[in-house]
């Protein structure tokens, strides 16, 4: 789950369960809620991402983790890191 990777980062800086869990479901809000504004930062993200696959993701964070996997060779486990990396950086902004 997309969980771990914040579980991982976020408990070596104290955060409780129900903080990794808010900021996966704010990531997954975030994507989904914005999918036409971020679709283009997206694509340039992950280049090798056609239209089609963004219109098949249609926002859906497990859709493009999945989508990672198949274009880039990612494992789960970094393919949801590199989700989590890129939204949070988006957020920041």
């Amino acid at each position: 789950m997309l969980v771990r990777y914040v579980a991982r980062s976020a408990g070596a800086i104290g955060c409780s369960n129900q903080e990794q869990q808010e900021d996966h479901s704010m990531n997954k809000d975030i994507l989904e809620g914005k999918w036409k504004q971020m679709r283009g930062q997206v694509k340039g993200w992950w280049g090798k991402l056609t239209d089609d696959d963004l219109d098949r993701a249609a926002g859906k964070s497990e859709q493009l983790i999945g989508l990672l996997q198949e274009k880039y060779g990612y494992t789960r486990e970094r393919a949801e890191e590199e989700f989590d990396r890129r939204l949070k950086e988006a957020k920041d902004a």
